[in-house]
């Protein structure tokens, strides 16, 4: 999968991003749901549980790990 932008993480556990196809690809780096992509057409779905901070702040480190998970694209949930 493709992203267009980084929408927002949490810390150690999650990065929503935004897909070029328009939808939402929520990515667990959560090791017990390693490789799991919640997808949806809307971002509020991931969003509405709250714990997320600005894309802008996201460490590199977690960028690359999600975006990594995001191009394999194993696991992925509608």
């Amino acid at each position: 999968m493709n992203y267009k932008s980084v929408i927002a993480y949490n810390p150690d556990t999650s990065v929503l991003f935004e897909l070029t196809n328009g939808n939402y690809a929520l990515v667990s780096l959560d090791e017990d749901d390693r490789f799991l992509i919640t997808v949806s057409k809307y971002a509020e779905t991931h969003l509405k549980f709250g714990g997320f901070e600005g894309a802008k702040d996201i460490p590199e480190k977690t960028l690359k790990k999600a975006a990594a998970i995001l191009q394999k694209g194993e696991k992925v949930f509608n």
